[in-house]
Parts: structure tokens; C-alpha cells; sequence
């Protein structure tokens, strides 16, 4: 168990379009070490998009 990866995890609530304004936060997120790994549609809820990252823990 030495080598086991310990990960720490992000949610991002945004509306609409994340790929509009939100693409220099996504990029920022990269620059940190974050690791965009699904996004979650709301149905009926207004466009709400969740984004969930990972990183592993230092």
C-alpha cells in the first residue's frame, strides 16, 4: 500500500455554456494539477452543468 494514490476532488457549479467564459477557469484548474473527469447536466434546472475534478494529493 506504499505506492497507493491518495486523490482529492472538486465540484463545479456553472450555468449554461462552460466553454464560453469559463475556459480560463478550466485552464487554470489544468494549471493547478486539476483533472477534469465527468460533467453532470441537470435536467430542469436551468442549464445547471456540475464539472468534477481530481488531483492527486500532495
Amino acid at each position: 500500500m506504499g505506492n497507493q494514490r491518495i486523490w482529492e476532488y472538486k465540484k463545479v457549479e456553472t450555468s449554461g455554456s462552460f466553454f464560453g467564459a469559463e475556459k480560463d477557469d478550466l485552464n487554470r484548474y489544468g494549471k493547478e494539477g486539476w483533472e477534469l473527469v465527468t460533467v453532470v447536466y441537470e435536467k430542469g434546472s436551468e442549464g445547471l452543468v456540475k464539472l468534477y475534478f481530481k488531483r492527486e494529493k500532495k
